[in-house]
């Protein structure tokens, strides 16, 4: 699945890290800086969802049907919590390329419903008595952009932020030393009730 946009933000200043891996000068700010960056991206991968708002592209090859383990159809959006739906679109039957309109335009009018509130992800489902349109059969007849993960850092869980710092010490403890091993097991303690079973 790909980024449309990465993070434009890190959930930790450079002030932040280095008070918290207790750096007074000035010398590593560049290398402290890499090693964010390289601390947000372990934890996000570990846990498979997003921490900082960036975009992403989810691709379907249909829309799900109403059973027993779905009565709604619903399609949960990957990569945890859900800022915003920004593009919706779908290949109708006849190869015509088709717009499905959410709650921020018009609540009766909507094409589907959402709950962005899940700490899982967003859930969209068909509109109140609708169901989903039909799709030609192609690779990708369907594709939805959103935005995911929280627009500052103050809105990360503390328990994901208090990981991500063990993360961050473990990257700094060992820089330039292959041969010792990370000691990243508070980390992955902090972390772990908060990653994603399902992705």
């Amino acid at each position: 699945m790909p980024w449309s946009r990465s993070p434009l933000l890190e959930p930790l200043t450079l002030t932040e890290a280095k008070a918290y891996l207790k750096v007074d000068h000035t010398d590593e700010d560049t290398l402290i800086g890499q090693m964010i960056r390289e601390a947000r991206s372990w934890t996000e991968t570990f846990l498979g969802r997003a921490l900082i708002d960036q975009t992403w592209k989810l691709t379907l090859e249909r829309f799900p049907a109403s059973g027993q383990h779905n009565p709604h159809a619903s399609i949960t959006l990957p990569k945890g919590h859900t800022i915003a739906v920004t593009a919706f679109t779908y290949r109708d039957t006849d190869g015509t390329l088709g717009t499905l309109t959410g709650m921020e335009v018009s609540p009766i009018g909507s094409d589907y419903q959402w709950d962005l509130g899940d700490e899982g992800g967003g859930v969209l489902r068909p509109a109140w008595g609708d169901s989903w349109p039909a799709t030609r059969d192609t690779i990708d007849p369907l594709n939805i952009t959103f935005r995911a993960g929280y627009t500052t850092s103050a809105g990360i869980p503390e328990q994901i932020l208090a990981g991500l710092k063990w993360k961050l010490a473990d990257l700094y403890a060992t820089r330039g030393d292959q041969d010792v091993a990370g000691r990243q097991d508070v980390a992955i303690a902090l972390l772990t009730p908060w990653k994603l079973a399902w992705f």
